[in-house]
C-alpha cells in the first residue's frame, strides 16, 4: 500500500485538494491514531455485518447468521486497513471504505445482494478517519478527514454508480460519523482534535449544508444510527474511555441530554437491526471486541457481551 500511498498523493495534490500529510511514518502514526477500526452495516436481508481492522492491521468480518440472531466467526477480509466505513447501496450491496496506515484509500462492494465481494480498488487521496451515509435519493456519501483535520467529502454520482471527485467539506476534525434523518437529509458529526464535538446536517434532503454547531461536551470517537421511530442516536467515548449517548427527542428534532452508556471503550460502532433494535460494538483500549443492542425496539439496553479476536485500538 506505500507504493499506490505515494501515487494517491501525487494524484490528490495534482487534482488541487490538499493531501495531508504525506505517506511516511508521520502518516502511519496520525491513521491509527484518529482510526475507527470497526464499522457495521445492514445487509439487504437485515443482517448485520461487523468489518474490522486488527491491531496487525489484518481485515476481517462477520455477520449475524440471521436476521437480529447470533453471530459467525470472524473471517479474513483482504487488505491491510486501520480505519473502516460500511453503508448499504440503494440495491441492498454493501459498500466498504478502507484507510491503510499510510492513509491510502480503497473501497470494495458486495457483487450482489448478500454475495461475493468485489476486489480493493484505489480511491485518490489521503485520509485518516471515514463515514458514510445514504442520501434520500440512494447514493452514497463519504466523509473523511486527513492527518491536518481537513475535511473531505465525496458522493455517488448516481445510486450504485461511480464516485464523485472529493471536495471540501468544512470544518476540522480528527473523528467523524454521519447517518440520515428519517426524512433523509444526512447529519454529520465532527470531534475536533481537542475534543469539542459539532453537527451539521442538510437543510433539506440533498440541499444545501447548515452551519457546524456546537454540542456540549467532549469526546475522542463517536457513532451514530437511526432507532425504529427515525430519530438518530449518538454514541461515543471520551479521552477517559467513558461511555456516552444521547438521541433526538423526536425525529429530525432537537436532542437529549448525554447519558452514561457504561462499558469502557476506544471505538464504537453502531447500526440498527432488521427488527428496529439499536445494535453498538465497542472496541476496548486492548482490543477486545463487545457488543450490546437494546432488548426492544426503542427500550432498554442489555448487558456487553465479548466476542472473540481483537481489533485495533
Amino acid at each position: 500500500m506505500r507504493r499506490i500511498g505515494l501515487l494517491i498523493t501525487a494524484a490528490f495534490v495534482a487534482a488541487g485538494v490538499a493531501a495531508g500529510t504525506p505517506a511516511g511514518a508521520s502518516a502511519r502514526t496520525t491513521a491509527r491514531s484518529t482510526a475507527s477500526p470497526v464499522a457495521i452495516a445492514r445487509n439487504a436481508d437485515g443482517r448485520l455485518e461487523v468489518f474490522g481492522a486488527t491491531q496487525s492491521g489484518t481485515t476481517v468480518h462477520k455477520w449475524q447468521v440471521n436476521a437480529a440472531g447470533p453471530w459467525s466467526g470472524w473471517s479474513r477480509f483482504n487488505g491491510t486497513f486501520v480505519s473502516l466505513a460500511a453503508e448499504t447501496n440503494a440495491d441492498g450491496r454493501i459498500e466498504v471504505f478502507a484507510v491503510a496506515a499510510d492513509g491510502a484509500i480503497a473501497h470494495k462492494s458486495q457483487v450482489t445482494t448478500g454475495g461475493a465481494w468485489s476486489s480493493w480498488t484505489e480511491v485518490t487521496g489521503h485520509l485518516t478517519n471515514v463515514a458514510m451515509a445514504r442520501s434520500y435519493d440512494g447514493r452514497l456519501e463519504l466523509f473523511g478527514t486527513n492527518a491536518a483535520h481537513i475535511t473531505y467529502t465525496k458522493a455517488q454520482l448516481r445510486p450504485g454508480g461511480p464516485w464523485s471527485a472529493w471536495s471540501r467539506f468544512d470544518g476540522s476534525f480528527a473523528s467523524i460519523a454521519a447517518e440520515t434523518n428519517a426524512d433523509g437529509r444526512i447529519e454529520v458529526f465532527g470531534v475536533a482534535p481537542d475534543g469539542a464535538i459539532s453537527h451539521k446536517w442538510e437543510g433539506t434532503p440533498g440541499g444545501a449544508w447548515t452551519t457546524w454547531t456546537a454540542i456540549d461536551g467532549h469526546l475522542t470517537k463517536i457513532a451514530v444510527a437511526r432507532s425504529y421511530d427515525g430519530r438518530l442516536e449518538v454514541v461515543g467515548t471520551n479521552a477517559a474511555h467513558i461511555t456516552y449517548h444521547r438521541s433526538q427527542l423526536s425525529a429530525g428534532g432537537l436532542w437529549g441530554e448525554w447519558s452514561r452508556f457504561d462499558g469502557s471503550f476506544a471505538n464504537l460502532a453502531a447500526e440498527t437491526n432488521a427488527d428496529g433494535r439499536i445494535e453498538v460494538v465497542g472496541v476496548a483500549v486492548n482490543g477486545t471486541v463487545w457488543h450490546k443492542s437494546q432488548r426492544n425496539a426503542g427500550g432498554a439496553w442489555s448487558s456487553w457481551t465479548l466476542a472473540e479476536g481483537r481489533l485495533g485500538s
